[in-house]
């Protein structure tokens, strides 16, 4: 057990909805020396997009439980509500309906009124069509930037990898700054 590598970097990230822009400002590394620098990752998840790529390869996609067609993939289970500066956020659960699809479970959070994304902690199996990873959890949180536009505070994503014998975990971790 250890650290491997370690990246930590600042920097500004653009996106227009067509091109997406990194300026890296600095870059930190520690573990391999010969290990290579990210200008992304982990790379941004929308969850508002019907089709999400996780691994960021351009592979198979997975269906976002809040898609266009969500109602014909998830269960929904209404598990309570919360106050977050003066905003009734709605606690709901994510069930995939069948195996084998390529879907999410989890837990996401929907400011009531709004219907933003608050936060989320979704994760994918084996069971949901992934192929080399065993196991990736995704975990982001929002903030309201304006009326109607939230923005991402941060994402975590964990993976888990069962590759020849030996156990690989590890985990990616985002924290944007509003400028």
């Amino acid at each position: 057990k250890g650290v491997l590598y370690l990246v930590e970097q600042d920097a500004d990230y653009y996106s227009n909805g067509q091109k997406e822009k990194t300026i890296i400002h600095s870059v930190h590394e520690s573990g391999n020396k010969s290990g290579l620098g990210f200008s992304q990752f982990p790379s941004v998840i929308s969850f508002y997009k019907n089709n999400i790529d996780v691994i960021g390869d351009g592979s198979r996609g997975y269906i976002s439980p809040v898609s266009e067609n969500a109602l014909n993939y998830y269960r929904y289970k209404m598990l309570g509500t919360f106050m977050d500066h003066g905003r009734m956020i709605n606690k709901i659960q994510v069930i995939q309906k069948r195996l084998y699809e390529p879907c999410f479970n989890g837990v996401i959070y929907i400011a009531d009124d709004e219907w933003a994304i608050h936060s989320l902690d979704l994760s994918l199996v084996k069971q949901s069509g992934m192929d080399m990873i065993d196991t990736l959890r995704v975990e982001q949180v929002y903030l309201p930037l304006k009326d109607d536009l939230w923005v991402i505070k941060s994402q975590v994503m964990y993976f888990a990898v069962n590759f020849m014998m030996f156990d690989v975990t590890g985990q990616g971790v985002a924290v944007y700054n509003r400028k």
